[in-house]
């Protein structure tokens, strides 16, 4: 009897368990952190769910509002995402309600899982430079079934609005951001070897990088003292209000020099060549064990355009490596100098006699 009694409480303390976290699971409607428009003339806008899983979550209301100077002529895409193949409709707000795009599944929705809910395509203006994309709050809601045959609202509900940012393609390798819009707040972003980091953002401010197809590699350049040039560039861009400091840290390859070498160096235009460049800085920390270096820019130093790192001392090349050692052909021509300069000597001897 007892165990009965104890298996029956144990039951109970699972099922209120379960119960109790599917309670306190918050869904989350949200665009990407980081979103960036290349020389394209559109741009695929995800928008992301979580937090569905145990809901019952059956279909959903979305309104969203946009800058419609910079983006135009709206569309839902579904291809690949959690939406492929409902019967979703969209269009035009027109009922008097907030918002401009309106995006609804009356039921039908068969995933519990997070991932993509839809994408929403924009053409994009040709003077793009940056743009917000935002839910509607009050008019944006998930709906599940209820045992009465009636819709009820999925509440709480969480939403993570969304920042565009012209780039110009080459750049857009690894991009990443760091930044706050409202609540939400992402202090660190990396882009391949550029990691940065930020103590506070005020509501708005975003710094988004990104680098080019090169490779971490180098090739000379001539920049006052600095006399090689790393061959990857990142692109830096910020909006809205920049922190005081900004760290930003480098994992790089030290074989080619020593990392005490290293200077940070800027061009505001596309760079073409090593005169481009101005420095920056030179590092404030110098991690051996990791092979990391750091520098700390203040507000007036972090500009946007095009970063990348230089060092004072060049690495000695292959060839300059293999001279360290003369060659066979080196010590025949060491020993012929030296053969001719000992007859000239004997020559003025014999003269002098």
């Amino acid at each position: 009897m007892k165990k009965t009694i104890i298996l029956i409480v144990l039951i109970n303390i699972c099922f209120i368990i379960l119960t109790y976290n599917q309670v306190l699971a918050t869904p989350i409607l949200e665009f990407p952190n980081v979103m960036t428009v290349a020389s394209e003339t559109q741009i695929d806008i995800p928008i992301n769910i979580s937090g569905i899983q145990g809901t019952d979550m059956t279909g959903f209301l979305i309104r969203l509002d946009y800058d419609s100077n910079q983006l135009t002529n709206p569309i839902v895409v579904t291809n690949g995402t959690l939406t492929e193949g409902l019967n979703l409709k969209s269009g035009p707000a027109i009922d008097g309600y907030e918002g401009k795009y309106v995006i609804s599944l009356l039921m039908g929705f068969p995933s519990s899982d997070d991932g993509v809910l839809l994408k929403v395509r924009f053409d994009v203006s040709p003077s793009f430079n940056s743009a917000n994309i935002w839910f509607i709050e009050d008019d944006t809601q998930l709906n599940r079934l209820t045992v009465d045959g009636y819709f009820e609202a999925i509440e709480p509900l969480s939403y993570h609005s969304g920042f565009l940012m012209r780039f110009d393609a080459i750049y857009t390798n690894e991009t990443a951001s760091a930044g706050k819009y409202e609540s939400f707040e992402d202090a660190t972003a990396l882009a391949g070897a550029m990691e940065i980091s930020v103590a506070s953002f005020d509501d708005n401010g975003y710094i988004y990088v990104g680098h080019d197809s090169g490779q971490e590699s180098f090739s000379p350049g001539d920049l006052d003292d600095y006399r090689q040039i790393v061959e990857r560039v990142w692109y830096i861009k910020t909006n809205g209000d920049i922190p005081d400091t900004t760290i930003i840290q480098f994992h790089i390859n030290p074989e080619m020099s020593e990392l005490s070498d290293y200077g940070l160096i800027f061009s505001s235009t596309v760079p073409t060549e090593t005169e481009d460049y101005t420095s920056v800085a030179q590092a404030s920390v110098v991690d051996m064990a990791n092979d990391i270096i750091q520098f700390e820019l203040s507000s007036a130093q972090l500009q946007n355009g095009y970063y990348t790192l230089a060092t004072t001392k060049a690495p000695e090349t292959p060839d300059e490596q293999a001279h360290v050692v003369p060659t066979l052909n080196e010590y025949g021509m060491i020993l012929f100098i030296g053969l001719l300069l000992i007859g000239s000597l004997r020559q003025m001897q014999r003269r002098r006699a």
